[in-house]
């Protein structure tokens, strides 16, 4: 049995470069967001934050939150993060669910 490197696949290969490049925009805009609060500047608004882990680039903002110390006490807006990131891993494991089971799970879920 040989062993198949799966960035060898073109869609694969896509889909790192999406989640290097959605991540590293979060980060990049939770950096960006502590400096604004620190210099009294424009914010970047909790809706945009959130929106880059329901895209995928939750972990990005884990760590810079941790990283900058930046909205790792506000409730409120940890709540709605947490609830995006938990759609975008349940949106991932559907994705990633057989075909069989996921057209079931689809439908399962139209029908109410």
């Amino acid at each position: 049995m040989s062993f198949r490197n799966p960035l060898n696949n073109p869609n694969t290969r896509l889909f790192v470069s999406y989640l290097g490049l959605v991540n590293t925009t979060a980060a990049g805009l939770f950096g960006l967001d502590k400096e604004q609060a620190r210099t009294g500047g424009w914010r970047i608004p909790e809706k945009v934050l959130c929106s880059t882990a329901l895209v995928g680039g939750w972990l990005g903002g884990f760590v810079a939150m941790r990283k900058f110390h930046h909205k790792t006490k506000k409730q409120s807006f940890l709540q709605k993060y947490y609830a995006c990131v938990a759609a975008n891993i349940g949106l991932m494991g559907l994705l990633a669910a057989p075909t069989k089971l996921r057209n079931h799970l689809m439908q399962r879920f139209l029908r109410r």
